[in-house]
């Protein structure tokens, strides 16, 4: 049994070897959630548009909930959960190859949706 296994193991190993069989490559993703000036979802989320909107955003994607779009080379996706007479939350989803990048961008778009306001 043991030989086997190490031979099970050993030809893995080289059959892998042999067909140049590379990492995988893995994007990074960062997500933060932040309570906005709003209790109502939909308020929520034409805030998300205030955000992406005018922010500098590429690919923008809008629907019933979400707002999207890309920004120095970070895919940022907006979303919104009511919570009743509570404040809404917003989550903010980053995508990038680079972590760094992900957090910054998402860390800046969350802090905006934290600061909007509306204004009768």
């Amino acid at each position: 049994m043991f030989r086997f296994v190490v031979f099970a193991v050993g030809a893995g190993i080289a059959f892998a070897g042999a067909f140049g069989v590379m990492p995988a490559k893995a994007s990074s993703l960062y997500f933060e959630k932040v309570a906005v000036k709003t209790t109502s979802e939909r308020t929520c989320l034409s805030f998300a548009r205030q955000v992406i909107h005018p922010g500098g955003y590429t690919g923008i994607h809008t629907s019933q909930s979400e707002a999207a779009g890309n920004t120095q080379g970070v895919y940022v996706s907006i979303t919104c959960v009511g919570r009743g007479s509570l404040p809404a939350i917003a989550v903010v989803m980053a995508m990038s190859d680079d972590f760094a990048a992900a957090k910054q961008v998402g860390h800046t778009a969350a802090t905006h949706m934290a600061g909007v306001q509306l204004i009768d």
